[in-house]
């Protein structure tokens, strides 16, 4: 009784979690910025690549997703400068709170754009409070 030959040549190879590459054995990020960015000269480089300083996949999946978030936040402001908006705090706050006391209606009553922009925002807002908390509990001074 052991192994068939053919359980053992046929194994594919394990993808890598999304925006990353291996090299040399620790996960690295891979983010393309848009392109419409990088030709208005808002962004200087087409790629974010660093480190993620791990060679498990799952925490290098965690970190990924955590990086690609604040990423993806940096690229909204720069896309609502691009297209001369106002500022994502103003727009939000004003049609969220148009004089209307029920805050819950009143954010069903946005697009599902900007839903999920309010959400990405609010999740980059905690994961930087936290981080900032995790240096506090670090660091003695």
């Amino acid at each position: 009784m052991g192994h068939n030959n053919v359980t053992h040549t046929h194994s594919k190879q394990m993808r890598n979690p999304p925006y990353t590459i291996l090299r040399h054995g620790v996960f690295h990020l891979n983010y393309r910025f848009p392109q419409d960015l990088i030709k208005a000269g808002l962004i200087k480089k087409t790629h974010e690549r660093r480190s993620l300083k791990t060679n498990n996949r799952a925490e290098a999946k965690a970190k990924a997703i955590r990086e690609v978030a604040l990423l993806e936040s940096e690229v909204e402001k720069l896309r609502r400068t691009l297209n001369n908006q106002s500022s994502f705090e103003d727009d939000l706050h004003g049609r969220a709170n148009a004089g209307k006391p029920n805050v819950s209606r009143s954010l069903s009553e946005l697009s599902k754009s900007e839903q999920r922009d309010l959400a990405l925002k609010w999740f980059v807002e905690m994961e930087q409070k936290s981080e900032s908390w995790r240096e506090e509990s670090i660091d003695p001074n």
